[in-house]
């Protein structure tokens, strides 16, 4: 459930909310407004073409190691120096689900200390080395964060943040869409 801190300063943002199987464009332009959206008081957050019904599979190089999930997705970006290094490329492109998720396949993990002291445990596939997804340590029971390319979907919904922009390379262009966060939003 959001409380809405993790919005703030921003000052506009368009979602799609699904009502009555209907879709609406809400403008959403402060944080009390995504707190009510957290406790259901309006419509949930909806990403268009990810109904909360749709069930998605993310599968390692190999196929050894799959984590399935149901729902819309959270996509953003993160620049930080440890993912950089973590996925040998520019950014991480990450999508947040919650549960119920479903792991197939052996995993190995790895422990990382993020800037601001959270926790997380990676999982990667010991055959191949793909590194799948993580969890926060303590919220494993809350949200599991996805390699958004181990999806295969082109098609996949754009960020709505990145985060670390600080350390982001100059030639990377960052959709209009997603908020900018220096750092990771409290």
């Amino acid at each position: 459930m959001w409380n809405g801190a993790e919005f703030q300063g921003q000052t506009q943002r368009t979602v799609r909310c699904s009502r009555d199987e209907t879709w609406h464009t809400t403008k959403v332009t402060n944080a009390a407004q995504w707190a009510r959206i957290g406790r259901g008081e309006l419509p949930e957050v909806m990403i268009k073409g990810w109904p909360m019904e749709n069930t998605r599979t993310a599968t390692c190089c190999c196929g050894q190691l799959s984590v399935e999930v149901q729902g819309a997705p959270d996509p953003g970006i993160c620049h930080c120096l440890a993912c950089q290094k973590r996925t040998g490329s520019v950014f991480a492109a990450l999508a947040v689900f919650k549960p119920p998720y479903t792991v197939s396949g052996e995993a190995k993990e790895f422990f990382r200390r993020g800037d601001q002291g959270v926790e997380f445990t990676f999982r990667f596939c010991p055959i191949c080395g793909t590194n799948l997804f993580h969890t926060e340590n303590g919220f494993e029971d809350e949200m599991v964060l996805v390699a958004v390319g181990a999806f295969g979907d082109p098609g996949f919904p754009p960020p709505v943040d990145s985060t670390h922009e600080r350390r982001k390379h100059n030639w990377v262009v960052v959709p209009d869409s997603a908020a900018s966060h220096q750092a990771d939003p409290e």
